[in-house]
């Protein structure tokens, strides 16, 4: 019957001296015939060690006596191997100052002897650690001493199994700027078992602390070995926090299990087996970072067969010279050739040609340094032997794909407003990204639009009834309507999980970039639906990008029904008489086209925020909303109400009077008052809230000329109700708070400036016209109303309301030689 060995190693740091050459390693076995175990080691040592030649391998010197000893705890001979853990040397460096070495044989367990424990150390008694042998004293973990070490397997051949193998480099140096490092470890089982990795932290894994010769250490080699460090378990895939890490040398102490569904292994966690891997990570600090790599297209995985020959160029870039490319391979056949420069790269060449007794898999490692000292990436080769490949072995995997026949919008598609969701279909599952990336809307410029993060699960959702589509809100109302935009799903919005075929974990297979066309819908238009004697208007509510329909009003903004209600899912309705609302008739020309025809006018606008409290009727904010409306009526004379004007005045008399004019207003283009705007141009149309630019001018120069009010009325009053001017100087003193007085070089003129503004509420027309009360006296007189209000000490800006309310002084009187002059100007609203 075919009997199994399985055991777990695990690293144990005992005790602190001065020795420090020991660099960890790893175990394995599989079942020979016979009943024997095959056990196979690699262990590490420091390469030169206080000058002595025990672990300094070359090519001259391929084999070591190494040191330690491996015992069976429970045996009666102790002492399994009979000598020295010895090494056939596979790699070395010298810039690096380490030996790696394997060594391997067989062994036949006593009679009766199902299970037992292997211990490789240093002492030959079982419970006794030498302290000749130690991790290095300046360790950052794990107690920061140096600890003894110490390697333990438990054996168990009740079930038939290999276990998993792992060949992992001696050492892993990174530099702290370059960020934190993520590492796969190289593991196989030949019995293709699920394999998982763990941190060592059991019992049998992290012994009681030994002592010997009445001495004993204080730490332990167990458990997590640095704060915020990873370990996937089923990706047996390592993380390290490296730019929080001090820069030193850290112990780390894995232990691999392999798993067999629906067998239970006899270790505690059902596992069949258990192996050891301990290996050394050395931060440092060099205050930069520095990219060192071997290219996109390193090939990871190659399949070969039995007596055939095999090579592969590894090819290392970098931006300085590279000082050594370092290749630990699985044993001594493997040739490797010198460094070779070439003109953007350097290489060195691996050859092999694997025997039937090759058959499984197999890792090549590598890393490159260059003269500085920077590091490049640790890379795995992984060399699959089989005899026979059956065909499409080896063809990369199936990556998911976008369907975008079956996405929204699909191409040169119209997007509506009442779509809820844009949606991706691939043909399989959807997996997240676990960086940001996006699915762009741009416009035909190429400028991005909008970008959708996939990697956010508050952006982009799975589709609750299919797996392979995700979606998000449908953002119609964040494009312009009637436009072409692209969807640019960036590559890799979707991804499977790569597994070569070599049975290793590759780069992610990601979904490709993709782009293609769609239009908005076009934003319907109002219309209006004239009766004999009403109107009916029909407001879409994407054209009002769904405003409250309380804020549409017609001219008579009072009035209650004369504001938008709610019509169906997609329009607003607003309907009025003739005669309401604010409506204005006007009838044409004899000579018009359309004689005979009355036409009906009103306007749909929003009430925008008023400026300066709620009890303001003016508005500093643009209007959103302008909706004309007209109406033609054929044979609208027919339209009017009978009516007769009674005659219950005496006949009427004509009286005539002439008058002098005193003074002008004028508007300026600019604050210099050098550019008046030719008065045929008024109302001047001007933007909202725009500085502009007044003058008073009394005709007299040789008067002085004082402004004692100035304010603001809509032209067209709406009708049935009452606006309140809006005042902008009063008492001679500025109201409004965007008024300022300009200098003014002569005692007959007066120059203010003041913003634009419109009234809330008004007619069919938006001008604004602005009137002045002045006073024009002679000069010097100290009793004049100029003299009063040229010398009166004006309050801080404030609504009109407040001025009035807290006047102190009450208004001045005229002397008689004064002169009180109205003057007027007009301003519309672009």
């Amino acid at each position: 019957m075919l009997r199994l060995t399985i055991f777990t190693a695990v690293l144990a740091l005992l005790i602190t001296i001065e020795a420090k050459h020991f660099r960890g390693g790893s175990f394995s076995w599989k079942p020979r015939a016979g009943g024997k175990v095959k056990i196979s080691w690699k262990v590490n040592w420091m390469r030169n060690y206080e000058g002595m030649q025990k672990f300094l391998c070359t090519d001259e010197r391929p084999h070591v006596e190494g040191e330690g000893q491996l015992l069976c705890m429970e045996c009666q001979n102790k002492l399994i191997y009979g000598k020295q853990v010895d090494l056939n040397c596979t790699s070395w460096s010298e810039e690096e100052n380490w030996t790696s070495g394997i060594g391997s044989f067989l062994y036949t367990p006593e009679p009766g002897m199902e299970r037992f424990t292997l211990s490789y150390q240093e002492s030959e008694l079982p419970n006794e650690f030498n302290f000749n042998s130690q991790w290095m004293s300046t360790l950052k973990n794990y107690g920061g001493a140096g600890n003894a070490w110490r390697m333990v397997s438990v054996v168990d051949l009740s079930i038939p199994n290999s276990s998993p193998k792992t060949t992992h480099p001696a050492m892993i140096s990174v530099v702290k700027e370059c960020g934190d490092v993520s590492i796969y470890v190289p593991v196989s089982d030949q019995d293709d078992d699920k394999i998982r990795c763990r941190w060592s932290t059991k019992p049998e894994e992290c012994p009681d602390v030994a002592c010997s010769r009445g001495r004993c250490g204080r730490n332990k080699l167990c458990g997590v070995p640095v704060e915020n460090s990873l370990l996937e378990a089923n990706r047996c895939r390592y993380t390290f926090p490296v730019t929080e890490m001090e820069a030193g040398w850290y112990a780390v102490p894995i232990t691999i299990e392999d798993f067999r569904p629906g067998v239970t292994g006899s270790l505690d966690n059902g596992a069949l087996s258990r192996v050891p891997l301990q290996f050394l990570l050395r931060v440092e600090s060099k205050g930069e970072c520095r990219v060192l790599d071997f290219g996109d297209d390193l090939q990871r995985c190659h399949l070969l067969r039995p007596n055939e020959p095999w090579s592969y160029e590894i090819k290392a870039y970098s931006e300085a010279e590279l000082k050594v490319l370092v290749i630990e391979r699985p044993s001594s056949a493997f040739k490797i050739g010198k460094l070779t420069k070439h003109e953007d790269y350097q290489s060195r060449t691996v050859s092999w040609t694997p025997t039937e007794n090759d058959l499984g898999k197999h890792f090549l490692l590598f890393h490159s340094v260059d003269t500085d000292g920077f590091y490049s990436s640790y890379e795995t080769l992984t060399l699959l032997v089989k005899n026979k490949f059956p065909p499409g072995f080896g063809d990369p995997p199936a990556g998911p794909n976008i369907i975008k026949e079956q996405s929204f919008p699909t191409p040169m598609s119209t997007v509506e407003d009442q779509d809820e969701y844009f949606s991706i279909k691939f043909d399989l599952p959807f997996v997240r990204p676990e960086k940001p990336t996006y699915i762009n809307i741009n416009d035909l410029r190429g400028e991005v639009v909008l970008k959708i993060d996939v990697s956010d699960e508050s952006q982009v959702e799975v589709d609750p009834k299919d797996n392979t589509r995700i979606r998000f809100p449908n953002p119609y109302m964040k494009l312009n309507p009637g436009d072409m935009y692209t969807l640019e799903p960036e590559a890799g919005i979707s991804f499977v999980e790569c597994m070569d075929a070599c049975g290793m974990e590759c780069p992610p297979i990601v979904t490709p970039k993709m782009k293609w066309l769609f239009r908005t819908m076009t934003i319907p238009v109002p219309s209006v639906d004239c009766g004999p004697s009403s109107l009916i208007v029909y407001i879409p509510k994407l054209y009002v990008n769904n405003m409250n329909p309380n804020s549409l009003r017609f001219i008579d903004a009072w009035d209650k029904k004369c504001r938008a209600t709610n019509h169906n899912a997609t329009h607003y309705i607003m309907t009025t008489d003739f005669d309401e609302c604010g409506t204005r008739a006007r009838e044409l020309p004899a000579k018009s086209p359309k004689p005979k025809f009355l036409v009906f006018k009103n306007k749909v606008r929003d009430a925008p925020k008023p400026y300066g409290g709620k009890k303001s009727q003016i508005t500093r904010d643009q209007r959103k909303i302008r909706i004309n409306v007209e109406c033609e009526v054929k044979n609208g004379l027919g339209y009017y109400d009978v009516s007769f004007t009674p005659n219950d005045t005496r006949k009427g008399i004509t009286v005539t009077g002439k008058s002098e004019l005193k003074a002008m207003m004028k508007m300026y283009k600019g604050d210099d008052y050098r550019n008046e705007i030719n008065k045929k141009k008024l109302p001047l149309p001007v933007k909202m809230n725009k500085r502009l630019y007044f003058s008073i001018e009394g005709l007299n120069k040789n008067k002085e000329l004082q402004i004692e009010h100035c304010f603001a009325v809509p032209r067209n009053k709406p009708p049935g109700c009452k606006v309140n001017p809006h005042v902008l100087i009063e008492d001679g003193c500025p109201v409004d708070r965007t008024l300022q007085m300009e200098t003014s070089s002569s005692q007959s003129d007066k120059k203010f400036s003041v913003r634009s503004f419109a009234f809330l509420y008004y007619g069919l027309s938006e001008d604004v016209f602005i009137r002045c009360k002045t006073v024009v006296c002679d000069p010097g007189n100290g009793g004049s109303k100029c003299t009063k209000l040229s010398s009166k000490q004006c309050p801080q800006y404030a609504d009109s309301q407040s001025i009035r309310g807290r006047r102190e002084v009450e208004e001045a009187g005229y002397d008689i030689t004064d002169e009180v002059v109205d003057v007027m100007i007009g301003v519309g609203e672009e």
